[in-house]
């Protein structure tokens, strides 16, 4: 009874799949007094492939748009642009 117990516990999480985030999101602003000060409306698109990911952020605030684009592969340091400043980050 407790190997299958162990079995049924374990096996869920072999056959589980790497999550995948690919879509576009959307931030609640009435769910955050930041945003709701600074931003009237805040999107994201993800794109994922694999261990790549692309992701487009943007920011409406009156009649301004800002728009980011940021790219990450998992275990690589990547070289990004934000705000005309370079980042260089790393995704675990």
């Amino acid at each position: 009874m407790t190997k299958l117990t162990v079995a049924l516990t374990i096996l869920p999480c072999l056959c589980a799949q790497s999550p995948n985030f690919s879509g576009v999101w959307e931030l609640d602003n009435t769910q955050s007094k930041t945003a709701r000060q600074l931003s009237e409306r805040v999107r994201c698109k993800i794109d994922q492939q694999g261990d790549a990911i692309a992701m487009t952020m943007r920011v409406a605030s009156g009649r301004e748009l800002q728009q980011t684009t940021l790219r990450y592969v998992a275990s690589q340091e990547t070289r990004n642009e934000m705000s005309g400043a370079p980042v260089t980050s790393r995704a675990e």
